[in-house]
């Protein structure tokens, strides 16, 4: 199970699912099927999510659109820059 692998509860994935920060699971007999690429990619939004930033400032940063991908990385170094002078 994707939650106990990622120390997240079920309705945290759910909701980043909904939020468009992770790709809907794949479904196999109706059940949720989720691989080791899916814990890789919630590592982002959990640990973005501990650092503060809002479930919108994440959509930016790591939506499933990588039309953009330089720019949005660009974006999330900034980000990244201004939350950690804010810590310190």
């Amino acid at each position: 199970m994707l939650a106990s692998r990622a120390a997240v509860r079920p309705s945290a994935i759910r909701y980043s699912e909904k939020a468009g920060l992770l790709r809907p699971a794949s479904r196999c007999g109706g059940k949720r099927v989720f691989g080791a690429d899916d814990v890789v990619a919630l590592w982002p939004v959990t640990t973005g999510r501990a650092l503060g930033f809002s479930i919108l400032e994440l959509r930016r940063f790591l939506g499933p659109d990588r039309a953009h991908e330089r720019n949005r990385r660009r974006a999330l170094n900034a980000a990244l820059r201004c939350k950690l002078a804010e810590i310190n």
